[in-house]
């Protein structure tokens, strides 16, 4: 809402207030999925799955313009100038609906591969898992389709995390004797900063009207996982782990962290 003498909307973001909602059903889901083993062997293999996942009915949180249509909004009366103009609003109420459907496909690969290594120094574990998300997609009840693989997705849908279409793990595990030392890398591909597929501009820009980040892409992103167990007896053992040993900091997501 603008004053009846501005050109446009106000430029100010209302807080949003999540609230209850008892109309939601559960939701319902049918998965499929479709894979294949392949011991090449007796110490290597790789599987492969390509799966797919329905759900009926997922819960979300509605879109505040949704909130404002149908009137779950306070306003500050004190700055109508006019029968017309109902007032800027400074708050809304937002709670979660029934979207019609959301489709989620995509491919796992898992590969693995065993060492012995010998004179009592063990064996080392090698293996790797890759995800590709062929599609994300939600369609709401009044038929609009919306793809998010990809790209940023609705922080109203995807709770901000992001909807890379790559992730991808590797790990090397060593066992000898009580001893267990396990090393992880993690890889989270990059992602358009857009909220969906169809978005035709960045989300966010710079004031000379650059696409933030660069290239309207939140570039990858890659950390390095380390854990150590030792077996004390057959029924004890300690375990200790250290999560981004070496601190890598995540690439700027100026959707997420602009936030209010």
């Amino acid at each position: 809402r603008a004053a009846a003498s501005a050109p446009g909307p106000s430029p100010v973001a209302p807080t949003f207030v999540q609230r209850a909602n008892p109309a939601p059903e559960p939701e319902k889901a049918r998965s499929l999925t479709l894979g294949a083993v392949w011991d090449i062997t007796p110490k290597t293999s790789i599987t492969a799955d390509i799966w797919q996942i329905k759900r009926r009915g997922l819960p979300v949180i509605e879109d505040p313009q949704a909130a404002v249509d149908a009137g779950r909004v306070v306003r500050d009366a004190s700055t109508s100038t006019g029968a017309n103009d109902p007032g800027a609003i400074i708050a809304g109420f937002v709670q979660f609906v029934n979207a019609a459907t959301s489709v989620t496909r995509g491919l796992d690969v898992d590969a693995k591969h065993r060492i012995d290594l010998g004179g009592g120094m063990g064996r080392v574990n090698l293996g790797a898992t890759w995800t590709h998300l062929f599609v994300q997609r939600v369609i709401d009840s009044n038929g609009t389709v919306h793809n998010y693989a990809g790209t940023h997705g609705d922080c109203h849908v995807t709770n901000c995390m992001g909807t890379p279409k790559d992730r991808i793990s590797f790990n090397a595990a060593w066992d000898v004797g009580a001893w267990n030392v396990t090393g992880t890398v993690n890889y989270r591909g990059s992602m358009l900063n857009k909220e969906e597929q169809s978005q035709a501009t960045c989300s966010e820009t710079l004031l000379s009207g650059v696409d933030s980040p660069a290239g309207c892409k939140i570039a990858s992103f890659m950390t390095l996982d380390v854990s150590g167990l030792y077996r004390i007896s057959k029924n004890t053992e300690v375990f200790g782990s250290i999560q981004n040993l070496l601190n890598k900091k995540p690439p700027f997501d100026p959707h997420t962290y602009g936030a209010i």
